[in-house]
This record gives C-alpha cells, sequence and structure tokens, in this order.
C-alpha cells in the first residue's frame, strides 16, 4: 500500500513512511522527513531545554561578565522570580553597553514607566530620571546570558510566549 506524502505529494510505501508532525499532521516520506520533519523537531527540542534554563541559569549585574558573542539575554528584577525582559543580539557584550542607555534600548523607557510613571517618546529622559534609572538598574536588575549563534530570535520569541507578563512588546514577526 502507498501513500502520499503530505508534504511534497510524493507516493512513497506505507510501511518507509514516517510520522510528519510537527510540520505537518499525516505521512511523509523520508526525504521530507529527514529535511524538515527532523530539525522541527530538535528546534523544538532546544526551545524547551532552553526554556527550562532560563530559571536555572546564573544571574549577573547588567554588563558583569557579558560574552563577546551572539545570543540570548534575560533580565530579572530582584524579587521577581518570572524574567522581566528578553532580547536577542549579534553581540551580548555590546549590547549591555547599549542597555545603559536610553537612546539605545527601550527597556530603559518601560523601566521608567513602569517603575517611575514617566513616559519617554523619544530621545532621553531629563538628568534626574536617567540617574534613578542608572541606580534602579545598578539596585534591582540582573541579566543571564545564553551564548546562541543561530535562531536568536525563536529563542527569544519562545521566551515571550512562555512569559506573557514580560516588558517585551509584542512581536509582529509573521503577522501580516
Amino acid at each position: 500500500m502507498t501513500v502520499k506524502c503530505c508534504l511534497c505529494d510524493k507516493e512513497v510505501e506505507d510501511k518507509f513512511s514516517n510520522n510528519a508532525l510537527p510540520v505537518q499532521d499525516g505521512r511523509c516520506c523520508m526525504e521530507c522527513n529527514l529535511r524538515l520533519v527532523v530539525p522541527a523537531r530538535a528546534v523544538i527540542s532546544k526551545k524547551t531545554r532552553f526554556l527550562e534554563d532560563v530559571q536555572k541559569r546564573e544571574r549577573c549585574p547588567i554588563g558583569g561578565d557579558a560574552p563577546d558573542c551572539a545570543g540570548v539575554y534575560v533580565v530579572w528584577e530582584r524579587g521577581i522570580e518570572d524574567p522581566l525582559y528578553v532580547g536577542e543580539t549579534a553581540n551580548i557584550k555590546a549590547r549591555m553597553v547599549d542597555i545603559k542607555n536610553t537612546w539605545n534600548h527601550s527597556l530603559r523607557k518601560k523601566l521608567a514607566l513602569k517603575e517611575f510613571g514617566i513616559k519617554l517618546v523619544s530621545g532621553k529622559f531629563p538628568d534626574d530620571v536617567e540617574k534613578r534609572l542608572d541606580d534602579f538598574m545598578r539596585d534591582s536588575i540582573s541579566v543571564s546570558y545564553f551564548p546562541v549563534s543561530f535562531g536568536r530570535k525563536e529563542f527569544e520569541e519562545a521566551t515571550i510566549a512562555h512569559y506573557p507578563n514580560m516588558l517585551n512588546s509584542p512581536s509582529l514577526r509573521g503577522k501580516k
């Protein structure tokens, strides 16, 4: 008995077909299994392990021991169990410099609104507010680093989906 591959429409003997989940519900040929299904399962497995590791990873002050590589960073507020913010970047060390500058990072604007009720549309805050933000970030914020060279955006999005109360803006990716 033969079945049609649900991914490429190729006829394949049923006993040699494969489960096509999570790509599609149905049976697929060996080529589609190796090219599409196995990699999709690996990504799901890595995302699951990543989300399990988020809570366990060592936290350090912003900028402290930041690796000079691509990856994902997770921002934490002291005393709060769930992450405050997650970001992905081509260079974690450089991004940790940016995170201290209101011009370069939306997290500072969101923290000022959350902590002090002050909203900024563009630019930077007055010096006294910038100082309050600096002090708050130094005293109450820590960060975990996850070197990831490929698939950073997917890990960032998985974290946002898993922790919906973070300060991240909803992703517009794939919503056109």
